[in-house]
């Protein structure tokens, strides 16, 4: 607009000359400033109806403190033609309720970029993102200049063109001390999983074969092989190991800010790991529009279901304020030892299935800061 504003002072100048001084010079230079804005004015014309823009981004997961690659992609259908664009790109996160303060600054404001021909102009930008979550980057204005940068119109991206890309932001991970009790460790449950220390009762699965001791029962007993052998032989079954825990995030409504955001997803990714290093598997389970819920018996389900919940994104909707109750709404009759539920006010709640009264209303074991969330976690102490 500043340049538009100077080139027509400048052209009303030129005209002012030509007019007080009756120089035909000046007349000739004004006409052409004037003959300028309209040739400019068709030339962006033929570029807002040709060019297009892709949003890439090669690498889409990241952990959170790194940096985000973003590519964009310009090009135009018009041979021997230059298009004079800016872009401009934005970033927010998809979790964060507040206006403003879901917002990740890009770095530069605009892109410019230049055109030519058929030729693809690419151009790369960097984003730092130093919180966990899931983020929408995408085009926020696309403009197409004139060669002297003083018109512009607007050119709308159309979606399917890839207007925006989708990022996400894996948490860090601290240390949370874990002390599982016995019903914990004896927990018995369904799945493809088996314990490789203690026999069960599961026949689909053998855990070993010894010989005959006195006590043991004689439907046990391996004929086939107690014939080879020449000794009786005990054929001891496998012991599917089941979630005695149930890890659940309550994402009913969106957080007040990132660090808010960053620290709900570090507690949460923090316990779960901590549940697995201590041989714990568990059920992860998150509210959108319905209970999701994803078995992590291993690393790779962890972030798997980590993964899920950065990206479930939407419409929230809730049953009833107990995320606990709909959870057991949708998976009746399951067994657990006990629940642990994450809010997004960066409260832990406990409730033990045993106990009624917590279930209909999960006691605080531990509040969160984020700014004290790394001592806060060291010194948390997880009993199941």
């Amino acid at each position: 607009m500043i340049n538009l504003v100077c080139y027509l002072l400048l052209a009303a100048g030129s005209g002012y000359i030509a007019v007080l001084y009756e120089s035909a010079s000046f007349s000739a230079l004004f006409l052409a400033e004037l003959g300028y804005l309209l040739f400019a004015y068709i030339w962006i014309l033929c570029g807002t109806g040709n060019i297009s823009a892709v949003l890439d981004i090669p690498i889409a997961m990241i952990e959170a403190g790194g940096t985000a690659k973003v590519k964009l992609r310009l090009s135009q259908k018009i041979p021997f033609f230059t298009v004079w664009v800016k872009v401009a790109v934005g970033c927010y996160s998809t979790d964060c309720a507040s206006k403003g303060k879901n917002v990740v600054k890009t770095g530069r404001r605009t892109i410019d970029v230049a055109v030519h021909g058929k030729k693809q102009a690419n151009t790369t930008l960097y984003i730092p993102l130093p919180y966990a979550g899931g983020y929408r980057v995408f085009i926020k204005r696309l403009r197409v200049y004139d060669p002297l940068g003083i018109l512009y119109l607007p050119c709308r991206v159309k979606k399917k063109e890839g207007k925006e890309a989708f990022l996400t932001v894996l948490p860090k991970l601290f240390g949370v001390s874990v002390q599982l009790g016995e019903a914990a460790r004896h927990f018995y449950g369904e799945g493809d999983v088996y314990d490789g220390e203690k026999a069960g009762d599961d026949p689909s699965e053998v855990f070993q074969i010894r010989e005959f001791l006195p006590g043991d029962k004689v439907q046990s007993i391996h004929w086939k092989l107690s014939v080879r052998t020449g000794e009786l032989m005990i054929r001891e079954h496998g012991m599917p190991k089941g979630c005695p825990v149930v890890l659940l995030l309550d994402k009913t409504w969106r957080y007040k800010n990132l660090s808010m955001q960053n620290a709900c997803y570090s507690i949460l990714s923090s316990i779960g790991y901590s549940l697995l290093e201590a041989n714990c598997f568990f059920y992860l389970a998150w509210r959108t529009d319905r209970v999701h819920r994803l078995r992590v018996d291993k690393e790779e389900s962890l972030y798997e279901g980590l993964v899920a919940v950065l990206q479930s994104f939407g419409k929230w909707e809730r049953q009833t304020d107990n995320l606990l109750l709909d959870y057991r709404q949708q998976y009746p009759g399951e067994n657990y030892v006990a629940a642990f539920i994450l809010t997004n006010e960066l409260h832990l709640c406990k409730a033990r299935q045993k106990e009624p009264e917590s279930q209909q209303n999960p006691p605080i074991i531990a509040s969160f800061s984020p700014a004290k969330l790394e001592e806060q976690l060291d010194v948390l102490d997880i009993l199941v």
